[in-house]
């Protein structure tokens, strides 16, 4: 276009250019090739992104500029155009909102700033925005376009730049990060909030151009150069990676030109390119002109090493931004829906799903300055809910007494989980432990959590639930609970008649597994005592019996059963109990039946009994004399009682205690006439029955002659004495001993005596004594009419001694001559105390009036070398619970039925029953011995006491039944009372 001149100075030329060549002009004029530049108007750069270098040929019209005056300042309105992308919040609404109403972490904008390199002041201001409006802010990063951390510096609202020398002061732009929290955190879950900023240093831009035109692609700028001369063109942006275009086609990219004789491209001192030289300008060379840059970068927001991090179920916005670029590059997101736009573009993809976990997000920046297009790649990284747990086995099963060990595995979860356990409605976590977390190669995490817990029957069929959670959500696992236990056995309590001809009883066990072996069944007294035994099965049929046998039935039934799983106290086989009643006619014990014969005294009380089982018990009973009834109720000669009490009766051949009555009829003031027989008779529900006891009279025995001692021992010596009359009676010999000094008298059965055997000197060795101890002894003899005998007189007996070796010097034998001495003098007092006892009593007995009982000593002794050996049947100790004491005198009413002898030599019942006192015979005996009596009755009646409600020979009860025992007892299944 030759349409005249234009003299441009030209720096930098916001739109196309178009050069004008003339050749009417001064040929003298020097030429110059880089630097006559116009100055560029605040208006030109404000809205021009070119520049145009032009030469002109006025004279002094290129004069070089110092760095100073090659800096253009920059107006606010600058900033607001410019082509830097602002990197703090997006004018989009809603973008990055904080959807808590009330207290919300910040969001971070940092303005952008363009300084020239004469600014000594250079500051950086964050700007956050939250609520609380409250901040403590952390620090600065300075960052290259690119991402690369340059420095940091402290934490502060606004950041004054160091400041450094002119030509070093370009090297403050780039990206100002400013990180700053206020206690609330982010939708990220993390406190710190940062936002960006870009600061901008120009450097070496001219100050002023004259151009004409408007700098667009229609109304270019136009600059004149002289034909033949070159043409500096210059771009307002610096980059490695420039590009120029003539009418559109690239001429020159970085360093690198079509023609090097046409053109060249020059660099700042930054070493960035800017300048288009376009050499010897011809007409030809008229044309339009464009610098074209490319985006420096492009990035996805917000993201760190182009993670994309997300939470599973929640929206996901995806912005990918173009860094700078001229013109604008076009940038879109690689995906179905291929959203595009200029310079940034966002991408919501809603309540994103785990299966977009580490999916690739390729965002692409597209441009005429680009050769190729411009990606990055991202990957959206999730925070995922665990997956369902699986535990390691497919039953969770333990017995009672081992503990539950059971593991749960929680895959899949991003963060880690954490876990939980519960039993039925109990929180058991702390019996549980967690591994660390495994990560996978997913990014997501695997993480075992164990249980180790106590559990028993009460938990069997509950459920075990594993909760795994972690920030995102929680998902659980359960599985039933197996607890495997030894049963429980309940034995059903059936109540039958002695007209129920089958009768059976039935074992319940319940347990897991609820397969059962049946053991036996055994059948016991209510106290214990074994019966019989049968086979194991589940029910059992009692075998027949007569119908007056059947009440032998009755009983505790135990059912044994094991399920192969052993109790807390390692034990397979388990029991259970019933009680089985079989309703029949009472029965007289077979205690009873054996003693048809009783015996009484003259003008003495006596009680004569039975002892009867009776389940019902008997509705009524009745005693006759001779088949004649006896009055008692307003008798003042009988009187009649009965109370619940033990009795012994034989079931099924085998003696047991049992849950019985006894029924006395005390007959007062004995006369001859009395000696008679006596029935009682029995009414229930079933047939009556009765039963006869023969009254006869009965003596006292002799007391044992020539009580003495024989052979001693460590710990045992020998007695003999000569039995005397057993009054006609069988009779047995007691003897008791003490160690001298204590209260309390044990009692041994020595050897029994019949009525028809001749009487002959006996032995007994009493055993399982002390050494070195003095024992004090006694003897009395009792038949079995229930007459006791007198006390003989003390003996004193001393056990040997071990002791130690005997020391030969002279201390040692004066310690045994001294031991002599002293033994002596304790015999010879003694001796003395028992020959002042006799003479008291024989004293006493001279004064008496009445008539005396007289020991008609032994007859038929044989000689000392013939009298026999006996040995104790059981050697068993009968121990009595207080003193027993030696002088017992008469009393006036005796029950001839105390005091029987029981199996294995104890003392039994029978001694607990009646009173005794030395058996002579006193119609008024003296005050001293009835307070012997007394003391002597409450020591042989203590141990059997508890075996009756009340004493047989209280007359004060009426005919009234009292059935009320008080007693503890096992409580039965389906049992009747």
């Amino acid at each position: 276009m030759l349409n005249g001149m234009s003299y441009l100075r030209e720096d930098k030329v916001t739109e196309p250019v178009v050069l004008n060549a003339y050749d009417d002009v001064d040929e003298n004029v020097e030429r110059h090739d880089d630097h006559d530049i116009l100055p560029v108007t605040d208006t030109q750069v404000a809205t021009a992104p070119y520049e145009v270098l032009g030469r002109t040929d006025q004279p002094n019209a290129y004069e070089d500029l110092t760095p100073e005056e090659d800096i253009l300042p920059v107006t606010d309105s600058q900033v607001a155009t410019a082509p830097y992308e602002v990197l703090g919040r997006t004018d989009q609404p809603n973008a990055y909102e904080d959807l808590n109403p009330e207290k919300d972490a910040p969001d971070i904008t940092v303005n952008n700033h363009t300084y020239t390199q004469n600014d000594a002041d250079r500051t950086v201001t964050c700007n956050p925005s939250g609520n609380p409006d409250s901040y403590t802010y952390h620090k600065w990063q300075h960052r290259s376009r690119y991402g690369d951390l340059i420095r940091e510096f402290g934490g502060s609202k606004t950041l004054l730049l160091p400041d450094v020398s002119v030509s070093m002061r370009y090297q403050d732009s780039g990206e100002y990060v400013g990180i700053a929290i206020n206690g609330i955190k982010g939708k990220d879950n993390k406190l710190e909030q940062n936002g960006s900023g870009c600061v901008t240093v120009n450097d070496r831009f001219l100050t002023e151009i004259y151009a004409v035109g408007t700098g667009s692609l229609l109304d270019p700028f136009q600059q004149y150069v002289k034909q033949g001369h070159a043409a500096v063109l210059q771009c307002i942006y610096e980059r490695e990676r420039m590009k120029w275009h003539m009418n559109g086609t690239i001429i020159a990219s970085e360093n690198i030109v079509i023609n090097s004789t046409k053109y060249k491209v020059s660099v700042t001192s930054s070493g960035l390119y800017y300048r288009l030289h376009v050499l010897n300008v011809q007409p030809d060379d008229e044309l339009i002109y464009s610098c074209r840059v490319p985006p420096s970068r492009i990035y996805f927001h917000g993201s760190m090493d182009n993670k994309l991090e997300g939470t599973e179920g929640t929206d996901l916005l995806i912005r990918c931004i173009a860094d700078g670029g001229k013109p604008p590059p076009d940038v879109s997101i690689l995906n179905g829906t291929r959203p595009n736009k200029q310079q940034e573009v966002s991408y919501t993809i809603p309540k994103i799903s785990r299966d977009n976990h580490q999916r690739t997000i390729v965002c692409q920046a597209t441009s005429d300055a680009l050769d190729n297009p411009m990606t990055t790649i991202g990957q959206i990284y999730l925070n995922l809910k665990p997956l369902t747990t699986i535990f390691n086995t497919n039953e969770v099963s333990t017995e009672e007494t081992v503990p539950l060990r059971v593991s749960c595995t929680s895959y899949g979860s991003r963060p880690a989980a954490t876990f939980r356990w519960i039993i039925g409605e109990n929180d058991v976590t702390s019996s549980s432990t967690t591994l660390q977390p495994v990560r996978e190669s997913n990014d997501t995490n695997t993480v075992t959590s164990t249980l180790a817990s106590s559990v028993d029957r009460t938990h069997n069929k509950q459920s075990v639930i594993c909760i795994a959670s972690n920030i995102v959500g929680s998902v659980s696992g359960n599985k039933t609970l197996d607890v495997k236990y030894a049963p429980d056995i309940t034995v059903n309590s059936p109540t039958y008649t002695q007209n129920d001809a089958i009768r059976t009883v039935t074992c319940n066990p319940s347990g897991n597994p609820d397969s059962y072996i049946y053991h036996k069944w055994q059948q016991k007294s209510k106290y214990g005592e074994i019966i019989r035994e049968f086979a194991g099965n589940k029910t059992f049929k009692l075998p027949d019996v007569p119908v007056g046998l059947r009440h032998q039935d009755s009983g505790e039934y135990v059912c044994t059963a094991s399920n192969g799983i052993k109790d807390k106290f390692n034990k397979l086989e388990q029991k259970g109990y019933g009680l089985v009643s079989v309703n029949a006619q009472p029965v007289f014990t077979s205690d009873t039946i054996d003693r048809v014969k009783q015996f009484g005294e003259i003008d003495k009380d006596v009680d004569i009994y039975v002892d009867v089982y009776s389940v019902p018990k008997f509705t009524s009973y009745i005693w006759t004399r001779e088949g004649t009834p006896i009055t008692t109720q307003t008798s003042a000669k009988y009187q009649s009682s009965s109370y619940l009490t033990i009795v012994k009766d034989t079931f099924h051949g085998k003696e047991v205690q049992l849950d019985g009555y006894n029924l006395t009829l005390t007959i007062h003031d004995l006369e001859a006439n009395d000696f008679s027989n006596y029935t009682v008779t029995l009414k229930s529900v079933f047939p009556g029955v009765k039963f006869t006891i023969e009254l006869e009279s009965a003596s006292v025995p002799d007391i044992p002659g020539n009580f003495s001692q024989g052979d001693s021992a460590f710990t045992s010596f020998t007695v003999q004495w000569d039995p005397g009359s057993g009054a006609g009676y069988e009779q047995l010999f007691y003897i008791q001993y003490r160690v001298q000094g204590s209260s309390e008298w044990t009692t041994v059965q020595a050897v029994e005596e019949d009525v028809n055997k001749p009487r002959r000197r006996r032995t007994y060795e009493v055993r399982n004594l002390q050494e070195g101890k003095a024992y004090e002894l006694r003897m009395y003899a009792e038949n079995t009419a229930m007459k006791r005998s007198n006390f003989t007189d003390v003996l004193i007996v001393f056990t040997k001694s071990s002791g130690a070796k005997v020391s030969t010097t002279s201390s040692a034998v004066t310690g045994a001559v001294v031991g002599v001495v002293v033994t002596l003098v304790i015999v010879c007092a003694s001796f003395i105390v028992i020959l002042l006892i006799k003479r008291s009593q024989v004293k006493d007995k001279k004064e008496k009036n009445d008539k005396l009982y007289v020991n008609p000593g032994f007859q038929n002794i044989q000689n000392g070398d013939e009298y026999e050996e006996v040995e104790n049947k059981f050697d068993v100790e009968h121990p009595q619970s207080s003193k027993t004491y030696e002088t017992l005198g008469t009393k006036e009413k005796i029950s001839v039925y105390d005091d029987l002898v029981n199996s294995k030599g104890e003392t039994s019942s029978k001694s607990s029953m009646g009173v005794y006192e030395a058996l002579g015979v006193q119609e008024t005996p003296s005050i001293y011995a009835k307070m012997k009596n007394q003391k002597e009755q409450k020591q042989l009646n203590t141990q059997h006491e508890s075996n009756k409600v009340k004493k047989p020979n209280d007359h004060s009860d009426s005919m009234e039944l009292n059935t009320t025992q008080e007693r503890s007892e096992k409580v039965y299944e389906n049992e009747v009372f």
